[in-house]
């Protein structure tokens, strides 16, 4: 027999991780004496993982069979606790480059309009072993399905601030719109099988969060606001240093979304032993014993409404930055990453970029962490004319070649000055 009580536990929430990208390779373009203005347009998405492949996890979002090989093939790469992850970014900036920050004349005033969607889990390899292969490789014995973190989050974003004119370094404040939040929290999900299948017990606790969930598409469920700090600085203007590398330090969505009265919240801790239906019960029509009501009923999880105030996943990332458009060959970069409340461990990436001409910069990185082992990516930025500048990145090239790689990556920019 097959057990279903593990969607239980990801009854609300769904990862659909069927996006491209992250890109830690950003580029900064050097302030321009005469401009005016300069818009940037941006958006960057991606899907990675610690061991689900491409080809599972398309099968698995946009439909298909997935057949007991593949499952294999999968399962025998998992390790004991596993990530998954997927986000996108989008947004525009306007630099206004004349006009002053309260009569200061070296800072300028900043906008900005994004959107964010973050999309993660931590789950265990013995969790997808009863999803995909049933209970009946548990048969007489207890499994830990646990821990289990999985969170969704969706925002919008409309920011004023700062910047300076000669170093780009920015500071900005941000009006939040809370569109979408669940959160699946699993401390224990001890699951015992009968050698005969005759019995299942399962001794769970859990707690589940989310916004109004009959307010969803398109809907603001809450609001917020944040705060984000982006310093650019150079260690050569220290004489008592000898090198001379800048470097961009950033803390980002610094801030918190207040979800409105309709949020739910439930809790289970307690346990339950499933024997069988009745015959009798199947024909006065309990059809679907495993849907999702029956299910909260049969495992007595209670559920509360109110608000609720909730942190945004925070990034604070440090990196050794290089000149985009230099006559320096060869530049190296290195930096790390961390991001709270969101499944992601630390990230390091180095690499090296290459300027074959002045307007033109080529980079070929590797990065590890976040939601992922090592992988390999590349970028390049370049001119058009005198006023346009873009970017390009992906920070798994094997996700463009392979299907059997762990994610794909893309990131895109463009900017305007006049």
């Amino acid at each position: 027999m097959k057990s279903r009580i593990i969607y239980t536990l990801l009854v609300h929430l769904c990862l659909i991780p069927a996006v491209h990208a992250q890109s830690v390779v950003e580029p900064e373009f050097d302030p321009q004496e005469g401009t005016a203005h300069e818009v940037k347009l941006f958006g960057n998405g991606y899907y990675l993982s610690s061991g689900t492949p491409i080809r599972f996890m398309s099968k698995f979002t946009k439909g298909g069979f997935i057949d007991s090989t593949l499952k294999s093939d999968v399962l025998s790469d998992l390790r004991k606790n596993n990530r998954i992850g997927a986000e996108i970014h989008t947004g525009v900036e306007y630099y206004a480059h004349r006009i002053p920050f309260f009569k200061s004349s070296g800072w300028s005033w900043y906008f900005g309009a994004s959107y964010h969607m973050n999309y993660n889990a931590a789950y265990s390899k013995n969790l997808f072993q009863l999803a995909f292969f049933g209970n009946r490789g548990f048969a007489g014995q207890t499994v830990e399905l646990g821990p289990l973190n999985a969170n969704v989050l969706s925002y919008g974003k409309l920011s004023a601030g700062a910047f300076n004119k000669e170093t780009k370094s920015r500071i900005a404040l941000s009006l939040v719109a809370g569109q979408q939040f669940s959160q699946l929290n699993v401390d224990r999900a001890l699951f015992y099988t009968a050698g005969n299948g005759s019995q299942l017990d399962l001794d769970l606790s859990e707690q589940f969060r989310s916004s109004d969930t009959s307010h969803r598409t398109g809907k603001i469920n809450g609001w917020g606001s944040a705060a984000d700090f982006v310093l650019y600085f150079n260690t050569g203007s220290n004489k008592s240093l000898k090198i001379n590398q800048g470097f961009r330090v950033a803390l980002e969505d610094f801030g918190f979304i207040r979800w409105n009265a309709n949020s739910i919240t439930q809790k289970k801790d307690s346990a339950y032993r499933y024997e069988g239906f009745e015959v009798t019960d199947l024909l006065n029509g309990i059809n679907q014993p495993f849907n999702v009501d029956n299910l909260n009923d049969t495992l007595g999880i209670k559920g509360t409404t109110g608000a609720q105030t909730h942190m945004l996943p925070l990034t604070f990332s440090v990196a050794a930055i290089t000149e985009t458009f230099s006559d320096k060959k060869v530049q190296a970069f290195y930096g790390f990453r961390l991001r709270a409340l969101s499944n992601y461990t630390p990230m390091i990436h180095l690499g090296m970029q290459f300027n074959p001409i002045h307007d033109l910069a080529l980079s070929l990185y590797g990065a590890f962490g976040g939601y992922g082992g090592f992988r390999a990516g590349l970028s390049a930025s370049g001119k058009i004319g005198e006023h346009i500048r873009y970017g390009f990145c992906t920070g798994n090239i094997a996700g463009w070649i392979s299907k059997n790689a762990y994610g794909r990556d893309l990131s895109l920019t463009i900017s305007t000055r006049f």
